[in-house]
């Protein structure tokens, strides 16, 4: 594609009106004002933004973004000012992914405990033990501008073979957010 046609696309672009008037933000914890911008000042006249703050952090590979206030998300900041709106503002406080165990533990650290578990999930997940804390000596490392821990890879590969040994039908994921240490 030549240049001409390039600019020719981008103008195309920039006429089109937003057709939307309401619009779901999913994800929008996870979402820095600019991200958030382009649906207001297109004419969006209702913005429904779904996410918890305490979960995920924005995402950007600009370096400088914490020197600069960019380490908080669109909803943290929102949350966060003297009149948040509270009655705009709805939590949820059923949780139906998680194991138990583990929500207690993330509901005790996050939600001062408001969010429980429903029942159906306790019942269909009381027989299992999902969760275990083991302790890793190890210091972290970067590479790339992402944090790895050897000593935690080596962990993980050992408990993973011992649990294939004892049980070997068993299917097991290993989930693990730092590149390096896939």
């Amino acid at each position: 594609m030549n240049r001409m046609a390039l600019d020719n696309d981008k103008a195309k672009a920039t006429e089109i009106k937003f057709p939307f008037t309401h619009v779901v933000l999913d994800e929008a914890g996870a979402m820095l004002e600019p991200d958030v911008i382009g649906t207001i000042i297109h004419g969006c006249k209702f913005l429904l933004c779904v996410e918890d703050h305490l979960q995920l952090n924005p995402f950007t590979k600009w370096r400088l973004a914490n020197q600069f206030g960019y380490n908080r998300s669109f909803l943290e900041r929102l949350a966060s000012t003297p009149n948040n709106l509270d009655e705009s503002h709805n939590m949820m406080t059923i949780q139906y992914r998680m194991h138990p165990a583990m929500a207690t533990v993330v509901s005790a650290l996050f939600y001062n405990g408001r969010v429980t578990t429903a029942p159906s999930v306790v019942e269909a997940r009381s027989r299992s033990k999902p969760l275990r804390f083991i302790h890793v000596d190890g210091e972290e490392e970067n590479k790339n501008f992402s944090f790895f821990n050897r000593h935690e890879i080596e962990r993980v590969v050992e408990i993973v073979k011992e649990e294939r040994l004892r049980h070997c039908h068993l299917s097991i994921d290993v989930i693990c957010f730092h590149k390096p240490q896939r």
